[in-house]
């Protein structure tokens, strides 16, 4: 298991059969990490929860 987010960066295997499809993948870590830090914030200071399915769909929508 990653112990910080640079250890999740550099193990984060990238595909290399589609400039396409590695250009999307390096984008889902960082993605990631930035959706649920603004659904945290939302959710502590804003008093705003979503399900984890909204949270997923806007996740992979963000990514298109």
């Amino acid at each position: 298991m990653p112990r910080s987010v640079e250890e999740v960066l550099t193990r984060w295997n990238r595909p290399r059969n589609s400039a396409q499809l590695a250009a999307v993948w390096r984008m889902m870590p960082l993605c990631l990490m930035w959706r649920l830090w603004s659904e945290r914030n939302e959710s502590c200071f804003n008093d705003k929860e979503r399900g984890v399915g909204e949270i997923w769909n806007f996740f992979v929508f963000s990514l298109f």
